[in-house]
């Protein structure tokens, strides 16, 4: 059984997310998940909030903080190793 991070990288790389799922694998394993949840599997974030059993606007945060932290890696990877 692979670990979240490694299966939320998989699942990215099998979407088309490439260097993405490289990336994603360096996030939090909270931040992972709701990125998987609300963008590989696109779930509502009702939904994800559910089955992370948080609220909707942790899962907003998570998202939003680790897709953040993705620009950053992908797009300026200096920034992202300071």
């Amino acid at each position: 059984m692979l670990a979240k991070g490694a299966q939320a990288a998989r699942h990215a790389r099998a979407d088309g997310l490439g260097t993405g799922g490289e990336a994603l694998a360096h996030l939090p394993e909270a931040q992972q998940e709701a990125i998987r949840l609300r963008v590989v599997d696109d779930l509502g974030y009702d939904e994800a909030a559910r089955r992370l059993a948080i609220s909707p606007q942790a899962v907003r945060a998570r998202v939003s903080r680790g897709l953040s932290a993705l620009r950053k890696h992908l797009f300026d990877p200096m920034e992202s190793t300071r």
